[in-house]
C-alpha cells in the first residue's frame, strides 16, 4: 500500500503463537536508498512474499541496500539473515546501540529463552555497515526520517518519523486493536511502565500517518488518537 511518494507499507501473513495474523514491514525508496524496516520472520516464503510486494510497488527487491530494525523481537529480525545471505550486494544494518548484543548474537534474546541470533560477524562480506543508532538522529533517508527512542518494549526499541509524509513507524510501540490505537502489549513488553512513559516523546511530532507493525494502517486523525492514546496510558 502506498502511503506517501517513496513510502509504502507491506503485509506479510504469518502464524505465530496466537494464530494466523499479519505483519507489516514500511518500505522507502529514494534516489540513492532502497530501505526495509523490520524484515518478518524467517524462510524462503517470507522473503518470497516481501520479493513479490517490492515488485507490486515497483522496486526492484535485489536492489535492497538498507535495513532498519526498530527491535530484537524475533518477528522484526528473523528474516534478517536470509535476506542476508541471498542478497548480490552488501546492505546496511541499522539498530539502536542498545540491541547490539541481541542482534549480533552475543545475547540471546529477552524474550526469547535460549533463543541466540547468529553471528552477523559470519555475513560480514554481506554487510555494508552496521549502524548504531541514537535517540533523535536524523536519517538522510527519503528526505529525513528521525529516530525515537522508546525503551520498554526491548531496551533498544525505536519508533521512525518520516518528516514530509508526517508518518510514525510505530513497530511494536503502538498497536491497532478493534479498530483503535492501543498501547505496547503488556504480553510481550517486560518493561510496561517505561514503555507508555517512553511515549510521551511521540507528542513532538505533528503525526497524519501511523504504521502499526501489529495492525497496519492508522490515519483517522491521528494525531488527536495519539495524544489522546498516550494520555489514557
Amino acid at each position: 500500500m502506498k502511503i506517501a511518494e517513496g513510502l509504502y507499507m507491506l503485509k506479510l501473513g504469518v502464524t505465530m503463537s496466537m494464530g494466523k495474523t499479519f505483519l507489516y514491514p514500511t518500505l522507502l525508496v529514494d534516489h540513492e536508498s532502497i530501505v526495509l524496516i523490520d524484515t518478518g520472520l524467517e524462510g524462503d516464503d517470507q522473503r518470497e512474499i516481501l520479493s513479490r510486494q517490492f515488485e507490486e510497488n515497483g522496486v526492484d527487491f535485489s536492489q535492497l541496500n538498507k535495513i532498519i530494525l526498530t527491535h530484537q523481537d524475533f518477528d522484526h529480525i528473523g528474516g534478517l539473515h536470509g535476506i542476508l545471505e541471498h542478497s548480490d550486494q552488501s546492505i546496511a544494518v541499522y539498530f539502536h546501540e542498545d540491541e547490539r548484543p541481541y542482534i549480533e548474537g552475543e545475547k540471546e534474546l529477552i524474550k526469547v529463552k535460549g533463543k541466540i541470533m547468529p553471528s552477523l560477524i559470519k555475513l560480514i562480506m554481506k554487510i555494508e555497515l552496521i549502524q548504531l543508532l541514537e535517540d533523535k538522529e536524523v536519517l538522510n533517508i527519503l528526505g529525513g526520517l528521525t529516530v525515537i527512542h522508546v525503551p520498554g518494549h526491548t531496551p533498544g526499541n525505536i519508533c521512525l518519523y518520516h518528516h514530509k509524509s508526517k508518518t510514525l513507524i510505530a513497530g511494536d510501540s503502538i498497536n491497532i486493536m478493534g479498530n483503535k490505537l492501543a498501547g505496547p502489549n503488556p504480553i510481550f513488553t517486560p518493561d510496561l511502565e517505561k514503555a507508555k512513559d517512553s511515549l510521551k516523546k511521540l507528542l513532538d511530532f505533528d503525526v497524519e500517518n501511523i504504521i502499526c507493525y501489529h495492525g497496519g494502517l492508522f490515519n483517522m486523525n491521528a494525531n488527536h488518537a495519539l495524544k489522546n492514546l498516550i494520555k489514557s496510558l
